[in-house]
């Protein structure tokens, strides 16, 4: 009785805070039955419209739960993941490409440059650069309050033309493209065929895709190296990838 007890009192705190580290693992799983060929199409078209059904259900539960004091309009599934600025917004990034370069100056780079710097320590570096935008586009940008942290992501279209302009539009993004061509094009003999690298494909293609485009480049890239760093760490020490790859 008690174990059930425990189960709404642990379980809804830790299912209400932890929407993405959730939703990340179902995208995995799907990942890895689909290399594997357990997933067919109308299984993986079930299987998003379940995620899509549980990120708006997560969102109102952590609403509720910590008993935040704000106004969300119900946007229903689709638009919970589509048109609430938890993705690809398309809104902020056109605000970006109207106040650009009236209100800021092109940064010419600058922003790609943080990720080599992310990995030094405040302590030893205080005036290190902030590598998420966030921050610098809701206050420099939009004119909304200061913060340290979080703030309005730039987005990847809107880094791009924050830094060059038009022209960023389409060098930046046909970079990127070809980037995850190579990435794909490496991992693409081993999918479906060995397990360790299919796991950790399926686990870092999230936040290589997903995350490097909602936020801005260095701030996903960073995310992605200290999530990949210790996964392939472990894996080398248990010789879990084939000769070639090793």
């Amino acid at each position: 009785i008690l174990g059930l007890l425990a189960i709404p009192v642990f379980g809804v705190p830790f299912f209400a805070s932890s929407r993405g580290g959730i939703i990340t693992t179902l995208i995995s799983i799907g990942i890895i039955l689909y290399y594997y060929k357990k997933l067919k199409p109308v299984k993986l078209l079930i299987t998003l419209v379940a995620i899509l059904a549980l990120v708006e259900f997560k969102g109102n539960l952590r609403i509720q739960h910590k008993n935040l004091d704000i106004e969300i309009e119900n946007l229903g599934m689709v638009g919970s993941v589509l048109a609430s600025g938890n993705g690809l917004d398309m809104v902020r990034t056109s605000g970006i490409i109207h106040k650009v370069p009236d209100r800021v100056d092109y940064q010419l780079g600058s922003t790609y440059t943080t990720l080599l710097t992310f990995a030094i320590p405040r302590a030893v570096w205080p005036d290190k650069p902030e590598v998420g935008l966030g921050p610098f586009v809701k206050s420099e940008i939009f004119d909304g309050r200061k913060v340290e942290k979080n703030g309005w992501p730039a987005g990847m279209i809107g880094e791009a033309y924050l830094n060059f302009g038009h022209i960023g539009l389409v060098v930046i993004m046909f970079l990127y493209g070809a980037f995850q061509r190579v990435v794909y094009n490496s991992f693409l003999p081993y999918l479906g065929k060995h397990l360790p690298i299919t796991v950790m494909y399926s686990y870092l293609i999230y936040h290589f895709s997903l995350s490097v485009t909602n936020l801005n480049f260095a701030h996903g890239m960073s995310g992605l190296i200290v999530t990949a760093v210790p996964l392939l760490l472990f894996l080398l020490a248990c010789r879990a990838f084939p000769k070639k790859m090793s």
